[in-house]
């Protein structure tokens, strides 16, 4: 076979066409797609839209960068620490220049870097979210969450996150077990019985690692009878070179057969 004076084997096409449509090529073509199409379209939507439909729909409001743990992967242990002061918002700003400006319809997740529930703010700002008519939610690592399990229901929170890695790794990662984190979430479920709500929802986070990786089923055979209706896995964020050798991004195999047996047991 020639075209324009050269020879291309049929070898050539099919090892050409095996490229296109592998994984790496899949990837290119959304990443093509999502930057020549969608993007201008979001953009064009929003252009037109302004001034007719409030925008953004969902908002995450940082109210405080300070942490009760110090998770080996977290960017707070790699952050040049004299450039993020520790602080957190105070009520008198959130009520004057975001409170005015959200909408009922808006989600409103009140978390960022640190642990919003070290915030003496953090109660009085979700209530008046929900005062507002929006969606709240929040992301937590569950050590104080039995605490405020009461006020919390009694809100009207409508979905928490818990933010677990792994199971026995866990120890070595966050110095706090998940037999304390599974403790908190019976604590809450406990209080929505007691108050009769079905309210909060509670999600995890599960940040995926080397060590992290193998105990995934496991952490769904622990939260399966505990109203945990879904599992957010997401890769870990290589925040210095010393996280590289914990990144399961090259170990894809083995991650795909760990999926595998983890969406069974979630069967």
């Amino acid at each position: 076979m020639s075209l324009g004076g050269g020879a291309i084997s049929w070898q050539k096409i099919r090892k050409a066409c095996g490229h296109f449509f592998s994984r790496d090529g899949r990837n290119f073509i959304r990443r093509y797609l999502c930057h020549e199409l969608a993007v201008p379209l979001f953009r064009l939507q929003a252009r037109f839209s302004r001034g007719v439909l409030p925008l953004p729909a969902g908002i995450c409001i940082e109210i405080t960068n300070r942490c009760n743990l110090n998770c080996l992967m977290c960017v707070r242990r790699f952050w040049d620490a004299a450039a993020n002061p520790l602080g957190e918002m105070s009520y008198e700003l959130f009520q004057r220049h975001i409170l005015p400006h959200l909408k009922p319809y808006q989600s409103v997740n009140l978390q960022g870097v640190g642990e919003s529930l070290l915030s003496r703010n953090f109660l009085p700002m979700l209530r008046a979210c929900k005062e507002r008519g929006c969606e709240t939610t929040f992301i937590t690592n569950g050590v104080s969450l039995q605490k405020y399990a009461e006020e919390i229901v009694a809100i009207g929170v409508d979905e928490i996150r818990l933010s677990v890695d792994g199971t026995a790794a866990m120890q070595n990662i966050r110095k706090f077990s998940i037999d304390r984190v599974m403790a908190a979430l019976d604590a809450l479920n406990a209080v929505k019985e007691r108050q009769g709500r079905a309210r909060p929802a509670v999600y995890i986070n599960y940040v995926l690692t080397r060590d992290t990786l193998p105990e995934l089923p496991e952490l769904i055979e622990l939260v399966r009878d505990r109203g945990v209706t879904k599992i957010f896995v997401m890769h870990l964020i290589i925040h210095d070179r010393a996280l590289i050798e914990q990144s399961v991004v090259p170990h894809y195999a083995e991650a795909k057969t760990v999926f595998a047996r983890a969406a069974a047991r979630a069967r």
